[in-house]
């Protein structure tokens, strides 16, 4: 009985083959000599990989095999574990000589997807793992912080350009609370003085604390944040009345404007340095 980590030829006769058997191991680095005429072709290309490559083609529906040419089955009693495989032909057609089997054979496109979902994306520039956030994960941050921290409030806003047809959207839509951060308060945009033109401003889309928190309006107000400032959310955590200091939970939230009274903090959906402006799209 054949062995699953290895490849099991038996009796293959194609071309110049005299009923060989081999068990190849897989997951190795396999090479075949011999003299020229010695079947060394015959076995590679047209026993194993026409093999693999004809199992592999079955795998496909009645409908998509149409558009494949059919692959002859090698002559061989028995071949057991092939894995579908990958054949360069023996000829010279690399016009950039830069180019590799990589290129070649467009694996180096499937390696692109691979690498994108599986590495884990770093600052250049401090060293620090880049992290991105959504409105639930924000959510449960802001909750673990409303629970370590009682006497602060925390405001959930978007920062936008200080004009006046974007301000008036923001109204319309039932926003028109933004955050002074002379005086660490929220004050109404109708009744505070006009801010300065063309300067950033802090809309608060909504607050929260221990003694009134909501989780589910939390995500709610979070998700629109995220689509009114673009992906990016501004937290500002007010201190109500000077306090011990506390362990901080450390963030990847860039922490902006660090004030007596306030703090405030940057949350992206891209990945985002939490000590720079290092920001990257997936």
């Amino acid at each position: 009985m054949s062995s699953r980590s290895n490849l099991t030829i038996r009796q293959a006769r194609e071309n110049n083959l005299k009923n060989l058997d081999l068990d190849l191991p897989h997951d190795t680095f396999v090479g075949i000599t011999g003299l020229s005429g010695s079947g060394k072709s015959s076995l590679a290309f047209d026993t194993i990989y026409a093999e693999g490559q004809r199992r592999y083609i079955e795998t496909f529906s009645p409908y998509t095999r149409q558009f494949f040419d059919k692959v002859k089955r090698p002559k061989v009693d028995m071949l057991e574990n092939v894995r579908p495989a990958i054949a360069i032909q023996q000829r010279t057609r690399i016009i950039n000589s830069r180019s590799t089997v990589g290129s070649m054979t467009d694996i180096n496109d499937f390696l692109k997807i691979v690498w994108s979902n599986v590495a884990t994306p770093v600052c250049p520039e401090c060293g620090q793992e880049l992290k991105r956030w959504d409105a639930a994960t924000l959510a449960n941050l802001l909750q673990r912080w409303c629970e370590t921290k009682p006497s602060s409030t925390f405001l959930a806003g978007v920062v936008v350009q200080n004009k006046k047809e974007v301000l008036e959207r923001l109204q319309m839509l039932g926003y028109s609370r933004h955050f002074n951060a002379k005086n660490s308060t929220l004050e109404d945009l109708e009744e505070s003085p006009p801010l300065k033109k063309n300067k950033e401003a802090t809309i608060i889309i909504d607050r929260v604390s221990q003694k009134a928190f909501s989780l589910t309006r939390l995500k709610d107000s979070l998700e629109q944040c995220f689509a009114l400032g673009g992906g990016s959310v501004e937290i500002i955590e007010v201190h109500n009345r000077p306090a011990r200091p506390l362990a901080r939970i450390p963030v990847t939230g860039t922490v902006r404007q660090p004030h007596q009274g306030f703090e405030a903090h940057t949350f992206k959906t891209t990945f985002h340095c939490g000590d720079g402006d290092v920001s990257i799209e997936r």
